[in-house]
């Protein structure tokens, strides 16, 4: 009878010959060799298939699976449905892994079966785990599924290679990724999973911590998850979006009901939320008047923006955002917003260091 593996490595791979090696060298490089390596060529048009190719032939572990183009969501879901593993990791092939991820995923999740284990990832290579980092302390936050809306705007909540999937619940659920997003498809397949998740494990948790297990490389152009959008930032529907500040308003009143008291989340995510919502909250403001609705003040003086406005000023965390909602001037934060979705972001950039060297420069250190 065949063995399967504990751990699927789910990658695509388009046009990263360069950096492609690194990739493959860091996941075969793993201290728990209980993995089998999927390798998706998504029609590469340069040496990224071949590079695969000669991996294959070097160690049983990899196999490749050429395919035409189809973009990184056919790629993924290709992955998926060859995968034989307990668990998935599904990883960039631009990126590279802590030698240590699989065994400390593993060891984590035998520690709590049924929660989702997920870690950190960085933009240094020279700060991911090293391979004496095993039994260092890490810091570790707990979402529970009543905490799953809390947990969606934090600021690592979508990447897809931070987190251990439970290859079972992809397939009883059948999470995939959805073939029509060419971007940005990362979101809407972890919060499938997650919603999946919390199904097949109704009393488990998301176990986020800061162990820095991933390298996410910023700078490779052209990959299948660095591709960019091209459409008109300010593109959009006016219709979708009557009413579209009271929705924001109750959305944002039970994201802060579920986080509870800010200081019991990391930092960047109780930033991360505040720099979203106020962003939203000036969208809601903007769509209002385009649309001809009364201006929302709620948004620009309700407890939910009080809330997130005196956290800022407890933590000394600015952005352009902060003086329009502190002044309650319903023009400036529209004009903030329209500069914002322009190209050259010349108000909102003028706002934002104005009120920084007013505030004497000593925020958001």
């Amino acid at each position: 009878m065949e063995t399967k593996p504990r751990v699927s490595v789910i990658s695509p791979v388009y046009k990263v010959a360069a950096v492609l090696p690194r990739f493959i060298e860091s996941v075969l490089a793993q201290t728990d060799p209980d993995f089998e390596f999927i390798l998706v060529d998504d029609g590469s048009p340069d040496d990224s298939g071949k590079i695969c190719d000669e991996y294959a032939a070097k160690d049983s572990r990899i196999r490749v699976i050429h395919q035409k183009n189809g973009g990184a969501c056919a790629a993924r879901n290709a992955g998926i449905e060859a995968a034989r593993g307990e668990y998935f990791l599904i990883l960039d092939s631009d990126d590279a892994a802590s030698s240590l991820m699989i065994q400390w995923a593993l060891r984590r999740q035998a520690q709590y079966p049924n929660d989702l284990i997920v870690w950190d990832f960085v933009t240094d290579l020279a700060e991911l785990a090293g391979p004496d980092a095993l039994d260092k302390p890490y810091r570790e936050w707990v979402y529970p599924a009543a905490k799953l809306p809390a947990y969606y705007v934090t600021y690592k909540s979508g990447n897809l290679y931070n987190r251990l999937f439970h290859a079972e619940v992809i397939r009883r659920y059948n999470v995939r990724f959805d073939v029509t997003l060419r971007n940005s498809n990362d979101i809407p397949f972890c919060q499938a999973y997650h919603e999946a998740h919390f199904k097949a494990y109704p009393d488990s948790a998301i176990r986020q911590t800061d162990m820095p297990l991933y390298y996410w490389d910023t700078t490779t152009v052209g990959s299948l998850s660095k591709q960019k959008g091209t459409g008109h930032q300010m593109d959009w529907e006016p219709e979708q979006y009557r009413g579209y500040a009271a929705r924001v308003q109750a959305e944002c009143a039970g994201v802060l009901e579920a986080v509870g008291d800010f200081n019991a989340i990391p930092l960047e995510d109780a930033n991360s939320i505040c720099r979203q919502y106020l962003r939203r909250f000036a969208f809601g403001v903007w769509a209002a008047r385009e649309l001809g609705e009364p201006v929302p003040r709620a948004l620009l003086r309700g407890p939910e923006t009080r809330r997130m406005l005196t956290w800022m000023k407890q933590v000394k965390y600015y952005h352009a955002y902060y003086w329009p909602f502190v002044l309650g001037n319903a023009a400036l934060v529209r004009a903030v917003y329209h500069s914002d979705e322009s190209g050259a972001k010349r108000l909102y950039w003028k706002l934002y260091w104005a009120g920084y060297y007013l505030l004497g420069g000593n925020w958001n250190r």
